[in-house]
């Protein structure tokens, strides 16, 4: 898979879907399996997404929690068999662009000749486009238009919205029955304020992107260098220290060894507990041991824990 930046990438014709995609969750997949299915073989399937999010840029105060990092978006979009990522660095300048001259760039930049979207795109300046005006470029510029109807499990219409909703209520159950597989994020360890080494449980802080839509304490699975660690994360903001930035700290159970600078996969399996404020550190301490413990448990026998929580 190629990954390239803005407008740049194979003049061959294309099959190509745009939108932010966070989660990469099955809703987008349907989305996806339709656009494998139609394209031609000889014909480049792309997807269009933007970094960073567009209401980041134009009204930061609405701006959504990440479900997932941009790392993790490119590696699930490759899973979806998709050929190319074009991530537009979205701006206002970007914003500002009409919807007719958004539409003619695709077909001139990116030789598309397949646009496929979902029944609710909208797009352009103000995002003044929507599928009513598609239709009529299409015919205008001469590109096949595939509408996708949106899609629901158990009644609910798979989004990126419910999707976050579902993460902060700590149902990490229904959220990866969302996403068609496991909650996964990437992050790369970064140096803190080495508060867990001083409790007697080191962490590795992960740099992310964004404010993610988790928070708590939970038990999880970490991959580092290419082996499967338990650990139990925290997401959030430290009360106890009077934290004022979102920290995202695992403390990967027996291990030892220095890692800072690499690059982590954290799975969270279990929500244990929000995250409180216990006023002093020695009561930290021991609430960090039973959570170590408790991690322990639902990672030993994840069938008997998920029944015991549910």
């Amino acid at each position: 898979m190629k990954i390239f930046r803005n407008w740049d990438g194979n003049p061959q014709p294309s099959y190509v879907t745009v939108g932010n995609y966070d989660g990469v969750h099955r809703g987008h997949q349907s989305l996806l399996t339709t656009l494998n299915e139609i394209a031609n073989p000889d014909a480049a399937k792309i997807v269009m997404t933007f970094d960073p999010h567009p209401l980041a840029v134009l009204h930061p105060q609405r701006t959504p929690a990440r479900i997932i990092d941009l790392h993790t978006k490119i590696a699930r979009l490759a899973d979806c068999g998709i050929d190319q990522i074009n991530v537009v660095h979205f701006t206002r300048k970007f914003a500002a662009m009409p919807a007719e001259l958004f539409i003619q760039r695709l077909c001139q930049k990116l030789n598309m000749r397949c646009l496929v979207v979902g029944s609710d795109f909208s797009f352009g300046h103000q995002r003044r486009g929507d599928t009513k005006l598609l239709k009529k470029l299409a015919a205008q510029m001469n590109f096949e238009l595939k509408i996708i109807s949106n899609y629901y499990d158990n009644n609910l219409r798979v989004s990126s919205k419910l999707v976050r909703e579902v993460l902060a209520s700590g149902n990490l159950k229904q959220a990866c029955q969302l996403l068609g597989s496991p909650y996964r994020f990437y992050g790369r360890i970064v140096y803190g304020d080495q508060l867990g080494r001083s409790l007697g449980f080191p962490t590795a802080n992960l740099r992310f992107s964004g404010n993610i839509a988790l928070k708590g304490i939970f038990a999880a699975k970490a991959y580092l260098a290419g082996q499967l660690w338990p650990a139990a994360l925290s997401i959030g903001y430290r009360p106890v220290v009077n934290g004022k930035h979102l920290c995202i700290e695992a403390h990967l159970i027996n291990f030892t060894g220095d890692i800072y600078g690499k690059e982590i996969i954290i799975e969270p399996v279990q929500k244990i507990r929000d995250e409180q404020n216990y006023f002093d550190l020695a009561k930290l301490k021991a609430a960090i041991a039973e959570d170590v413990k408790k991690c322990m448990d639902i990672l030993d026998n994840p069938t008997t824990s998920s029944q015991r929580s549910s």
